[in-house]
């Protein structure tokens, strides 16, 4: 299982930011050069993220898109919800009516478990730490 790109760029896209006081501005062009997002498939992702209160966009001069909320407040699940909507390990943890075999099935109950501690998990991962834990990474590779 891979995620999709879409969520990648999302992700890079908010981390690129995550190290910016809450309010700073960005030139689209300038994140898309900088994260080696095509632009056109940005400008197609600024609506999603916007819509889910993940980033603010301005129009015309001064505008420029930026975090919605404080990068602290936004997490990695919180990025696949607005892209992908939520996480189904398995058509089973989707619908109880799928299978009839979900009231009794070992595996269904597997998945279920598995699907709530990657939630979990993926909760914890604020954008604020991520791109913090870039910043040091990238200084620790050039040091």
């Amino acid at each position: 299982m891979t995620l999709p790109l879409t969520i990648e760029y999302s992700v890079r896209v908010l981390i690129a930011m995550g190290n910016f006081p809450f309010g700073s501005k960005f030139n689209i062009k300038a994140i898309s050069q900088e994260q080696g997002i095509p632009e056109k498939y940005l400008r197609k992702i600024i609506p999603q993220l916007t819509g889910a209160g993940l980033l603010v966009s301005q129009k015309g001069s001064g505008g420029g898109i930026g975090l919605a909320k404080d990068a602290e407040n936004i997490s990695l699940l919180d990025v696949i919800l607005a892209i992908e909507g939520d996480i189904f390990l398995n058509r089973c943890t989707f619908s109880e009516t799928f299978c009839h075999k979900t009231p009794w099935c070992a595996v269904h109950s597997t998945w279920v478990e598995a699907q709530e501690q990657l939630k979990a998990f993926l909760a914890t991962r604020s954008i604020k730490h991520l791109a913090a834990q870039t910043a040091i990474n990238k200084l620790t590779l050039t040091a």
